[in-house]
């Protein structure tokens, strides 16, 4: 293979390098996480702290720091080429030439010219794992075969060599050095730099001992993504070095890992919105991979395919995904001839999904108002509500919260990833607090019990869903949501009952751009532009408005790894043994938008009344085993 055919193999397996490991790689056995650290400890009223520490690939978007304002979202990554992963980024190659460092998303650092790989200027586990990659390397290795300059190629072999002396396995300068998920990657930086470089008896060997170490037993993580890019870097090194033993354990170790990995609906256990993309894209070229190396992708991989299916449903109609679990405010990424591609494109190309209410087994529920259809794509309306089993993987203690997309704008959210550090900022991202329920003062949630799933039905003109939750002790929790599919809004009707009394607080996150006043018991805005009327239809508490709290933290959100900005969240407490809330979250585009609710009943079972947002008026009615929404002339 010549340089120049073998460079554009190199930009091929880089841009995946780059854009899917820097937010994989916190846990050191990658477990699933606990509701509490190995001492049982949790200092604060429902904090979670992880059993292990975790670190993952980001979410699109630059990091502009840990307080700053966020820039626009990255465009979509189209499907990627065979070896598009092998591409780096060359703007960034002369700045390390001049030993300035720009890893992921993270600021500029300057290093020795020698580096010690000891190094974590920002305090990072997140850029200490990108550190020891080496997947800066490709942008060296891109520039080099974009400009014929050897300066690149040279200063590429450098930092490549040096890393190799100086971290022999078992005595690497990091915890990260031979971490399960940076050896991987690395492994595939290698692999690209094989087929630029010359050939090279150093770079052989550094390929066969990383090879080695990944098809070690004890080092193969056996579920999750770090073990699915494992395999693909042991395909490729297989196929490099012509080791066909290396390549089937790769295909048997992927047939085994995809049916752990993904259910038959097609959603990944990683309890995220982004990882599921970033699964998609990473099963996508583990298929891929075995074709061009010559080996037959094994017929559980099939369920690849289902995967875009979900991705549509968590598409707002705005174009990006929901930020549940550890996923940041991003674009939606078009996946060709799929419903996903209809999604991100808002109804221009792509395969119209069949349905506009999705239940997933794996815990998520989306509904929306329509696919463009009977009005504009943008002014549709989406809602989801989370369930099933306890937090694990890229998931947060998030069962029965909900989000809400209406009049062109996010209007209740999940407040996002924050960190992957072990500090109190992922507590809080990962914890109870962080997500729009129901929660328990001076009270410890377990985030390993599940919450079931009662009842979800839909119809011409809502959706109904009933969850419980046990997470507090002593504590029996269940919420129903109603969802208007013609008017955007949601009733939400909360129930506890405890053998104590206790002090709830129900919690609504706004995004950073809502300015909520209070109005009574309710919740209105002094903004103009789309915002959440918010009003109780039961109990006479005044709510709270929390914003960028510290002790302890609420009134953050956070729309990529190492961002937060300040933004609303509004608390409504209640005491009590027996505590009941019933909520109306109702859209609206202007500060003297009306919205009435009239006739308002509350019985032991359910409830009922009239709401008119702007002239167009509804009957909800919810008993003991359903609800209705029927159209007022």
């Amino acid at each position: 293979m010549t340089r120049r055919r073998t460079g554009l193999a190199l930009l091929s397996l880089l841009v995946v390098l780059s854009a899917a490991a820097t937010l994989s790689l916190l846990s050191r056995n990658q477990q699933p996480r606990g509701p509490a650290a190995a001492n049982g400890a949790v200092k604060e009223s429902d904090h979670v702290t992880p059993s292990t520490a975790y670190v993952s690939e980001p979410p699109s978007g630059p990091s502009l720091g840990p307080t700053s304002s966020p820039s626009a979202s990255s465009p979509p990554i189209e499907q990627d080429d065979v070896r598009a992963d092998c591409i780096g980024s060359p703007s960034r190659a002369d700045a390390l030439l001049a030993n300035h460092y720009t890893i992921g998303r993270h600021p500029q650092v300057t290093l020795p010219e020698n580096p010690r790989w000891n190094e974590n200027p920002l305090r990072s586990r997140n850029w200490e794992f990108s550190y020891h990659t080496l997947r800066f390397v490709l942008g060296l290795l891109t520039a080099g075969q974009r400009s014929g300059d050897g300066k690149y190629f040279d200063r590429a072999t450098f930092l490549l060599q040096d890393w190799i002396r100086d971290n022999p396995p078992g005595r690497g300068r990091s915890v990260f050095s031979w971490n399960d998920h940076s050896t991987a990657w690395r492994a595939e930086v290698l692999v690209c730099a094989a087929e630029v470089l010359p050939h090279s008896a150093w770079l052989d060997n550094a390929l066969a001992v990383h090879g080695a170490k990944l098809a070690t037993p004890s080092f193969y993580r056996r579920e999750g993504n770090h073990a699915l890019n494992q395999n693909v870097a042991l395909l490729d090194i297989g196929c490099r070095l012509g080791r066909p033993e290396w390549m089937d354990l790769a295909r048997r170790r992927l047939a085994t890992l995809v049916v752990k990995s993904i259910d038959p609906q097609g959603v990944t256990n990683e309890q995220s919105v982004f990882y599921q993309r970033y699964n998609w894209r990473h099963y996508s070229r583990a298929v891929r991979r075995l074709q061009d190396c010559g080996v037959a992708p094994p017929p559980q991989l099939a369920r690849v395919g289902g995967m875009p299916d979900f991705l549509a449903n968590a598409t707002l109609p705005n174009g990006e995904y929901a930020m549940l679990g550890d996923t940041g405010r991003a674009a939606a990424v078009s996946i060709p001839g799929t419903t996903a591609e209809f999604a991100a494109t808002g109804g221009r190309t792509g395969k119209r999904p069949a349905t506009v209410f999705a239940n997933y087994k794996a815990g998520f529920i989306f509904g929306r108002s329509g696919w463009g259809d009977d009005r504009a794509f943008g002014d549709e309306s989406a809602w989801s509500v989370r369930y099933g089993e306890g937090l694990r993987w890229h998931g947060h203690a998030d069962g029965g919260s909900v989000t809400l997309y209406a009049a062109g704008a996010r209007l209740l959210e999940d407040p996002g990833i924050f960190t992957l550090n072990v500090d109190a900022w992922r507590q809080f991202a990962i914890g109870r607090t962080a997500h729009n329920v129901v929660t328990v003062d001076n009270a410890v949630f377990n985030a390993s019990r599940p919450t079931a799933l009662l009842r979800a039905s839909t119809g011409a003109t809502r959706d109904e869903v009933v969850v419980r939750s046990r997470g507090y002790a002593g504590v029996d929790a269940t919420r129903r949501i109603v969802y208007s599919r013609a008017l955007g809004y949601l009733v939400v009707e909360d129930r506890l009952s405890s053998a104590t009394p206790i002090v709830a607080r129900q919690l609504w996150h706004l995004s950073e751009s809502a300015r909520p006043t209070i109005d009574g018991t309710s919740v209105g805005s002094a903004a103009a532009s789309p915002h959440a009327r918010i009003i109780q239809l039961a109990g006479t508490q005044k709510p709270v408005i929390v914003k960028g709290r510290t002790r302890p933290v609420q009134g953050w959100i956070s729309l990529y790894t190492d961002h937060r900005t300040p933004a609303p969240t509004i608390e409504i407490p209640a005491a009590g043994r027996i505590i009941r809330y019933i909520t109306l979250v109702a859209p609206v585009t202007t500060t003297d938008a009306h919205v009435v609710v009239s006739d308002v009943r509350v019985t032991a079972a359910g409830f009922s009344f009239r709401v008119a947002i702007d002239g167009h008026a509804e009957l909800v009615t919810a008993t003991g085993t359903a609800a209705t929404i029927a159209p007022v002339r």
